[in-house]
């Protein structure tokens, strides 16, 4: 069985931003089977605007193995997600990921929108000794920046202090 606490509607889209045959039969069997869906031309957009959103929040959690009202509530813990968002909208601009001017406002907003309690799925896998998506979020954003010459310490500090648990408990 699949629960959906919060959200839960699939955007979806092709890379090249095209509007793709099997991207429209995608889009018509969600119809079919109610899932809320959309398609969208402006997939990679869509999936810089998650990420600056999330990863943050992912970070926080984890590292200070705290639910998101003391990533709200503590200054210091506060600056550490902006200055990951920070990190990531400098990224996004490098790359040409096309964000809104306000996006820092939009992922304040985000974050206050969240209930004191939640936990990101980052800190669970964390607290659960699952593998982390570790890599994928700020692993990503530290070879970007390496890449593209653009500091990143603080999505750097989340990646080295939670690389040993990335696969699972450190043994």
């Amino acid at each position: 069985m699949i629960a959906h606490h919060q959200f839960g509607r699939i955007v979806f889209g092709e890379m090249d931003g095209t509007m793709s045959e099997r991207a429209r039969a995608f889009a018509d069997a969600c119809e079919r089977a109610a899932i809320p869906a959309e398609l969208v031309q402006d997939i990679r957009g869509t999936l810089w605007r998650k990420y600056v959103s999330l990863a943050p929040i992912a970070g926080a959690t984890a590292l200070t193995r705290l639910p998101v009202k003391f990533i709200r509530e503590v200054p210091e813990t506060h600056r550490l997600w902006q200055m990951q968002v920070e990190e990531l909208l400098a990224l996004a601009a490098r790359e040409d990921a096309g964000l809104e001017p306000d996006m820092m406002e939009r992922c304040a907003k985000f974050l206050a929108s969240l209930a004191p309690t939640n936990y990101s799925s980052l800190y669970q896998d964390l607290a659960q000794g699952k593998r982390l998506e570790l890599d994928a979020l700020h692993g990503y954003a530290v070879r970007l920046g390496e890449r593209h010459n653009i500091p990143t310490p603080a999505m750097f500090l989340i990646y080295t202090a939670l690389k040993p648990y990335i696969g699972g408990p450190p043994s």
